[in-house]
């Protein structure tokens, strides 16, 4: 379905279609269209991420992601974020072999579900069932927290929410130091409470790190509006689904 929107986004991108603003945009389910804000017109899928990662189906989508003076709106879809043992979920992102520490600021979340999430997601590979890590702001039940121990294995959270009460506009933080992930929040981006963290073991040398944007639907949209990133630049967009599996992917 998902495809489909992309091929009518380019379509229009050829027709000199309207550009999308940052924080607004017409989305219809099923049948959405997501007009190009300036930047390259969708290309064809890139048979690589440039990390040496599978990640199948990935691509600069000016009709999915707007990256614009420092704020990034991405279109937030998807059913899910490490809650089964694979994902569904909108992903912009670039590749690192180095730990680190990866901040950003989530201004706003455009899904009407209560739990759909907007976030920093660090991931071994593109694929729905691959390990990964993420902390993520959700409309009205605070910050969560979230990660797969194994390829294809049923995802964990965090026992309960970590931070009850908080809304965007919030900052959330992920660190990396071996196999030793800390996540974070902020309500001013300069004092980060209720570290948590947990362990895991990336397979590949090289992984992904990025916004991840997911409206807990399979068809219904929302624009989540991102600023302030930090640690990590993000220049690639993958349509994280069951379709990009291994075996249809590039290393």
């Amino acid at each position: 379905m998902w495809e489909g929107v992309l091929e009518q986004g380019n379509r229009l991108g050829r027709r000199g279609a309207v550009r999308l603003m940052a924080g607004a945009a017409a989305v219809a389910a099923g049948s959405a269209v997501l007009a190009a804000c300036g930047g390259p017109s969708v290309p064809g899928a890139v048979a690589t991420n440039g990390s040496g990662v599978a990640a199948a189906k990935e691509t600069v989508a000016a009709s999915m992601v707007q990256n614009k003076s420092g704020t990034i709106t991405l279109v937030a879809r998807g059913s899910g974020i490490g809650a089964t043992a694979a994902d569904n979920t909108t992903f912009y992102f670039g590749g690192t072999s180095t730990d680190g520490t990866w901040s950003c600021q989530i201004k706003s979340q455009g899904s009407s579900n209560p739990n759909s999430l907007a976030g920093i997601m660090a991931r071994d590979s593109g694929d729905p069932g691959a390990e990964m890590v993420g902390v993520f702001i959700t409309p009205t039940n605070g910050v969560t927290f979230r990660w797969r121990s194994g390829t294809a294995q049923a995802g964990q959270t965090w026992p309960m929410q970590i931070a009850i009460g908080v809304a965007a506009p919030i900052w959330l933080q992920l660190k990396k130091a071996g196999d030793n992930f800390t996540v974070a929040y902020s309500t001013d981006g300069k004092t980060y409470s209720n570290q948590t963290s947990i362990s895991t073991t990336f397979t590949n040398t090289s992984w992904l790190v990025g916004l991840a944007a997911c409206s807990l639907s399979a068809s219904a949209t929302g624009l989540d509006v991102f600023t302030n990133c930090t640690g990590f630049k993000p220049t690639r967009y993958l349509d994280i689904n069951a379709a990009n599996q291994a075996s249809s992917s590039s290393k």
